[in-house]
């Protein structure tokens, strides 16, 4: 699998919050009856870094250095790495309203030579003003209303080239610093009024990652940046927990190296590619309505009536399957209890190339616009074919009593939000009722009578399992191929 590179706006967002401090001054009057706001905790941003596309930033490289990108760790996945880069955006902050201060949280992993490099800064519009964080968590503060710079509180507990768990409170009397869970350092200012770094915070027009001084960031990786408005509380200090790559192995798992108990219909068949990490896959033939597909074994979705959770994965590609319009309406997966006709009928559950889904089995669902959180479903064929460059990708549907989901390439395309019980809003049938499908096709087999051929795609790495994948094991899984 390639690296993957995006730009970093996510994490700018979040480490800007680092400094946030609000309260009021003593002797300063509340406002009249009616206008108070009260604090409470809220999530201004939440930046994975698994995907940072749309990002309106600048990337820059040291000399001899990196632009900032995203790279794979074995243990998160998907992380930021700066190295030799820095980024610059536009403040988040400016104008933001500040009470109790600010916090943000999220994972570290600084190089042993990387201690007294900077992590984050921010910049006011005349440029003389600047707020900067230390890959070893100590704060330097420069402005007309003076400067602060506070001794490094935590750089022995900072393993080098390992991962932290770092919730940082900036407050109007100085800093929390949680490292892993347990308070690192509470720094109280007794000579610096801490109200001047929050104030120069609302003002602040840039934000850069990784830059600050000529000393350019050496193997700075960060993940999962939070911004809060406010001070975070024992639940988000709280080390979180972090999945393995894949939690558990599928319940049905065909890599096509032979057919195991598959049966081909019609005229596919076992071919050998060159493309790297694939080999023998399964092909299927272009044309045919309802002929030509590989039919599964008939219990494969049958394992997820305690769990009712299930992600079906596979590799797909188009390179012999025609022009984008010959295949723009045909399934990728479809099921039903015995080999369709063409009628309307249930049980029946369809995974379309295209995006979307299908099911009716002791209730039903077509997972419309209205249920998409992005309020449209994405639909992805003909111009907008994602298979159109005839190379291997990667399609992941997982899928919850309520929610329902679908990746391409480890992105998120559509995800759906359902009320689990209401006349067409029930998805529970592929759970507790996934023993009816019994005739389950890949690569075709379209029926109630819409007259869509069978698409001739290969196919490679198909699983089922009875677990909902997270965005970090699918990425593991592409990677890992």
């Amino acid at each position: 699998m390639k690296t993957r590179r995006w730009p970093l706006f996510v994490l700018t967002t979040v480490m800007t919050v680092f400094f946030l401090s609000s309260c009021h001054k003593w002797g300063e009057w509340d406002p009249p009856s009616g206008n108070q706001v009260y604090p409470k905790l809220q999530l201004l941003s939440n930046h994975a870094f698994d995907t940072l596309e749309d990002v309106d930033a600048e990337l820059f490289a040291y000399p001899e250095g990196n632009v900032p990108e995203v790279v794979y760790d074995d243990y998160l996945t998907n992380v930021l790495s700066l190295e030799g880069g820095y980024m610059r955006l536009a403040s988040p902050l400016l104008n933001a309203n500040l009470q109790l201060g600010g916090s943000f949280t999220f994972w570290l992993n600084v190089g042993r030579e990387n201690e007294k490099g900077t992590l984050i800064s921010l910049t006011g519009e005349d440029n003389q003003s600047a707020l900067s964080i230390k890959g070893n968590g100590s704060i330097a503060f420069q402005s007309a209303a003076g400067n602060f710079s506070s001794d490094p509180g935590i750089s022995a507990l900072l393993t080098p080239d390992e991962w932290h768990y770092l919730a940082v409170i900036v407050h109007v009397d100085g800093y929390t610093i949680y490292v892993d869970g347990k308070e690192a350092t509470d720094y109280v200012s007794t000579d610096f009024d801490f109200v001047n770094v929050k104030d120069f915070m609302m003002s602040s027009t840039h934000l850069y990652l990784g830059y600050d001084s000529s000393t350019p960031p050496e193997a700075i990786k960060l993940k999962d940046l939070k911004v809060y408005r406010n001070k975070v509380t024992a639940k988000e200090i709280n080390v979180p927990v972090v999945k393995p790559p894949v939690s558990r192995p599928p319940v049905y798992m065909n890599t096509f190296d032979d057919l195991g108990t598959a049966t081909i219909i019609g005229g596919g068949s076992l071919v050998t590619v060159d493309d790297p990490g694939f080999g023998q896959v399964f092909k299927n033939v272009t044309g045919g309505m309802r002929q030509n597909y590989l039919l599964l074994p008939s219990g494969v979705l049958s394992h997820s009536t305690e769990t009712k959770e299930m992600s079906i994965s596979m590799w797909v590609n188009a390179k012999e399957a025609g022009d984008s319009p010959v295949y723009m309406w045909s399934p990728l997966l479809t099921a039903y209890n015995k080999a369709p006709e063409g009628g309307n009928g249930a049980p029946m559950f369809a995974l379309q190339y295209r995006g979307v889904l299908m099911i009716n089995n002791n209730g039903w669902c077509d997972f419309t616009d209205a249920q998409n959180v992005a309020g449209a479903n994405k639909v992805l064929h003909n111009a907008t074919d994602w298979l159109a460059d005839k190379k291997w990708h990667h399609y992941i549907a997982t899928m919850t009593e309520k929610t329902a989901k679908v990746y391409f390439d480890g992105v998120l395309i559509n995800e759906w939000e359902i009320n689990g019980n209401a006349d067409g809003q029930s998805f529970a049938g592929l759970f507790e009722h996934g023993s009816a499908y019994t005739y389950i096709c890949l690569g075709g087999n379209q029926a109630w009578g819409w007259g869509d051929p069978d698409p001739g795609f290969m196919f490679d790495d198909l699983a089922i399992y009875d677990f909902e994948l997270t965005p970090n094991q699918i990425s593991s899984i592409i990677k890992n191929k």
